[in-house]
């Protein structure tokens, strides 16, 4: 029996800062809208309870179907989280729009770390990536599609240094209090220390964090010791969620250290009999941004697996208003052409620059710029090796750390460039822009371009790619002809599919 001709759309969600996802036992936080353009423009939302809808120490994720004419339809989805090797599938019919469907014991919340273990891994920079992919049951897929959302949950970060003077007087029966200001969430908070007795044990120093919330909330506490000479040592790092109560709740942390383990080292701790403690807190404030970042129709790519290639071509979701204001006034300063010293000669425009931001992001513009060499002089530098576009979006990048209209084509472009002036974060950024859009006719393509630039680590992951789709990539017509232009390099990719297997 003939098989019908199917399609396949692939959602990836971001949320960033997810452990200060403020979402109590069976609420939810929902996606931004995710289409599957080709799959009937249909609209859907991905909604995870980050502490679970039937067991608190879960996670539970679903899919909503929204809005598109699929009625009748039968849709197989899965979810993966990006990094965990394990997924979860179902096939449902769609009869009717806004029904969830989905898993309640998705993942074991310890098991991803959300209790401090494994945490870097599977949550890097905080950041639970979840990946959905659907498509028409029963089918062969031969159309797929992408569409890429981000969620940042809001926070807000708290230092101070606590000098506890003349700490060898402090008697067990004393509390030091220190109270600081944080948030509307979080409005009253203080904190105390104090000596604690231990049977059959020494005194024990322990802290007390107070606080008054006007919402659910989360908190992770820092504190370290800020020795002798500047140096800092690590005492105890741990985070508690808060429900929304009319009282002041009471947070007892682990003990810092003991009275004995302090007089053994007293000449490291204390200086001058004064204790320094350095406190970091984070607040979760409930705010959150998101949106919609991209969608695609087109070859099927290929995702990379548990590495953290990042989607450029997307808004900037910056974690603090100060930084955002400041490439605002970096941008002004390239688009407004104010103070310019410099010149830059391409094609037949003058794009006029500022010597110190070239130098500070480029190594080759800061020795240009630091010698008496004729660009330096002349107060003219032509470019005579890149494209007026690609030099846009490279100035655009060095001014703002961002890019404006990245596609397929001029990725390359600004790849080499990145490679020839030196930006080794653009170079990353561009490479990371390319594996996140690997398909069968274009991955012999790219792993030639990061040969010749002598770049291991993308070179290694393109073929990491091709050796787990080899059955794809080897069957194109693309890795016949590559066979013959570069023979060594395929016969290494080959190489380690023998190793692999």
């Amino acid at each position: 029996m003939e098989v019908s001709k199917g399609k396949e759309c692939v959602f990836t969600w971001e949320i960033e800062n997810f452990s200060f996802c403020i979402q109590s036992y069976q609420n939810w936080l929902e996606s931004p809208p995710l289409i599957a353009r080709n799959m009937e423009n249909s609209r859907w939302n991905i909604l995870v309870y980050p502490r679970g809808i039937i067991d608190e120490n879960y996670i539970s994720v679903y899919l909503k179907h929204v809005d598109g004419n699929l009625s009748g339809q039968k849709i197989s989805f899965e979810f993966q989280l990006i990094g965990f090797n394990e997924s979860v599938r179902r096939d449902i019919h769609l009869c009717q729009t806004n029904v969830l469907q989905g898993f309640p014991l998705f993942l074991l919340r310890d098991a991803i770390g959300m209790n401090k273990r494994n945490r870097d891994f599977y949550l890097p920079h905080d950041t639970f990536r979840l990946r959905c992919r659907l498509w028409y049951a029963g089918t062969e897929i031969v159309e797929y599609g992408q569409c890429s959302a981000k969620t940042l949950m809001g926070v807000e970060r708290v230092c101070l240094v606590w000098d506890l003077q003349e700490f060898s007087t402090l008697r067990a029966d004393l509390k030091k209090t220190l109270p600081f200001t944080s948030s509307s969430a979080c409005p009253l908070v203080s904190m105390s220390l104090f000596w604690t007795y231990k049977i059959y044990f020494t005194d024990e120093l322990t802290v007390e964090i107070a606080m008054k919330t006007a919402v659910n909330t989360v908190c992770s506490c820092k504190i370290s010791n800020i020795a002798i000479e500047g140096k800092t040592i690590p005492l105890i790092e741990t985070e508690k969620y808060f429900y929304l109560r009319d009282d002041v709740q009471i947070w007892s942390l682990p003990p810092l250290f003991s009275k004995r383990h302090l007089m053994t080292r007293k000449d490291a701790y204390l200086s001058n009999d004064t204790l320094s403690l350095k406190c970091e807190f984070t607040f979760s404030t409930g705010y959150l941004t998101h949106g919609t970042l991209e969608t695609y129709i087109g070859p099927k790519i290929f995702h990379p697996v548990g590495e953290d290639f990042h989607n450029v071509n997307c808004p900037n979701f910056v974690k603090a208003e100060s930084m955002n204001e400041l490439k605002n006034d970096l941008e002004f300063l390239y688009t407004e052409n104010i103070n310019c010293d410099v010149n830059l000669r391409i094609e037949s425009e003058v794009i006029p620059v500022h010597k110190a931001i070239l130098s500070a992001r480029s190594p080759v513009f800061r020795a240009m710029f630091s010698h008496d060499m004729k660009e330096n002089v002349s107060g003219f530098v032509d470019i005579l090796d890149i494209d007026l576009e690609t030099m846009r979006l490279m100035l655009t990048y060095m001014y703002t750390n961002n890019f404006k209209d990245l596609n397929g084509t001029n990725v390359q472009k600004l790849y080499f460039a990145a490679d020839k002036y030196g930006l080794l974060s653009l170079k990353q950024r561009c490479s990371s822009y390319m594996l996140n859009r690997i398909t069968a006719e274009n991955a012999c393509h790219v792993l030639a371009m990061a040969d010749m630039n002598h770049d291991l680590d993308f070179k290694t992951s393109v073929q990491d790619i091709i050796v787990r789709n080899c059955d794809e990539v080897f069957s194109t017509c693309a890795w016949k002809f590559f066979i013959s232009t570069h023979s060594h390099l395929a016969a290494e990719t080959m190489h380690l599919k023998y190793l692999k297997e």
